[in-house]
């Protein structure tokens, strides 16, 4: 889920899972849903997908028993959100799994197929939606500007970059999710130090002045559970529940451009929290395939 549209082929298709069930012999197996990866990003799809079945589209699917709903969030590490410290991680298991979420950690996914997925352990689980939050690849440029450069690539394609100055040669610079600068995430923060770092170096140079080694800020890390819950570990400051989700709010809103845009979000926020409503679910196709036809 890399762009707006993948965004709304995934909605749309989660969607349509349910549209599928109502009319289905046996809606049970249309009603299973399996996210591989138990970060930040696989926590809060599994936890939005729980809220969006049992409360945001209960009034639309009459037909479909609650209960029937499967959500299974998988991951290869020991821990759900490893990252977090050990009571955080442990307050996200134990909300998770009272939205009804099975959590399965220690299972690495050894294939996929149109019904469900198998584990290296042997373990199946039938899911007839499947979506990943495990990490992806680098973008391919990655890997041709190291060929064309002479670096080195890390397992999942990114560029190895001086940790000083995020150069891959003298003329030549890298950030954000192509590259690993000292195994940090691929995520926003990291990429906005690493750019305003990079642009400094580079008027530096230009002047004939010596440059200072990047060093990262550590703001902290957030994942939201539910509508009322979220956990935040800022350095030795650590936070669950309505104030993780509070202070996890106010984050998200601080970045937004504009006051009508923050006002607006928290407005729906709001609403969508006290009522459990969300705006008109409707299915569309994602544009390469309506061009296709």
């Amino acid at each position: 889920m890399k762009t707006l549209e993948q965004a709304i082929g995934l909605r749309s298709k989660l969607l349509r899972a349910f549209e599928t069930a109502v009319a289905a012999d046996d809606p049970k197996q249309w009603l299973s849903f399996a996210v591989v990866g138990a970060g930040p990003t696989g926590v809060e799809l599994a936890g939005q997908l729980a809220d969006l079945a049992r409360r945001a589209l209960k009034g639309q699917f009459r037909e479909i028993d609650p209960r029937d709903i499967r959500i299974t969030l998988l991951d290869a590490v020991p821990h759900v959100l490893p990252p977090f410290s050990a009571p955080l991680r442990e307050h996200t298991r134990m909300k998770l799994e009272q939205l009804g979420v099975t959590v399965m950690v220690g299972a690495a996914v050894e294939s996929v197929d149109a019904e469900g997925l198998t584990t290296k352990d042997g373990d199946r689980v039938e899911a007839r939606t499947i979506i990943w939050a495990a990490g992806v690849q680098a973008s391919p440029l990655a890997r041709k500007l190291a060929e064309a450069t002479g670096a080195e690539v890390d397992r999942k394609g990114r560029i190895l970059v001086n940790p000083s100055d995020c150069s891959v040669t003298r003329e030549v610079y890298a950030i954000g999710d192509m590259v690993n600068l000292n195994d940090l995430p691929g995520i926003a923060e990291p990429a906005i130090q690493e750019g305003h770092h990079v642009a400094s170096v580079i008027k530096a140079r230009l002047n004939g002045r010596e440059t200072k080694p990047f060093k990262y800020l550590d703001l902290g890390t957030m994942a939201t559970i539910s509508p009322g819950d979220a956990v935040a570990d800022i350095k030795k400051l650590r936070l669950k529940g309505l104030t993780g989700k509070v202070a996890w709010a106010v984050v998200h809103i601080a970045f937004l451009v504009g006051w009508r845009n923050r006002v607006a979000v928290l407005t729906q926020w709001a609403w969508n929290i006290v009522t459990g409503r969300r705006t008109q679910p409707i299915i569309l196709e994602p544009m390469h395939a309506i061009e296709r036809k």
